[in-house]
């Protein structure tokens, strides 16, 4: 099974969300994971908390993922939500200006708010 943020890397790519001079170990440093126990959670409860967040761009069934975006403070968290062995992986990158706000980790944060 490929690495989350491999994942998120080449999905932001393929969907010109991330910047297309960003290299993958700069985008590897500035991306927020976390994995957190999925319980009796199913993929349709990750996709019901994902909706209202941002926007779904892409639903995997088979391989269990929704690739989007997450809106925190006015702007766009690049992120994939994976469900894998009753855990649940999520990865998340935004570009940060000059004033570092930790868009990612707050999208990441918000996510987890909405599920439980």
């Amino acid at each position: 099974m490929e690495n989350i943020t491999t994942l998120l890397y080449k999905l932001g790519k393929k969907n010109h969300l991330i910047p297309p001079d960003l290299k993958e170990a700069a985008f590897t440093q500035k991306t927020e994971t976390e994995e957190i126990e999925a319980f009796d959670l199913t993929f349709l409860n990750i996709r019901d908390a994902l909706i209202g967040l941002g926007r779904i761009v892409e639903e995997n069934k088979e391989e269990q993922y929704y690739f989007g975006s997450i809106q925190v403070k006015g702007s766009n968290a690049v992120s994939i939500v994976r469900l894998v062995d009753k855990k649940i992986e999520i990865a998340a990158y935004a570009k940060e200006g000059l004033i570092k706000q930790h868009l990612a980790q707050q999208a990441i944060q918000l996510f987890k708010s909405r599920l439980y």
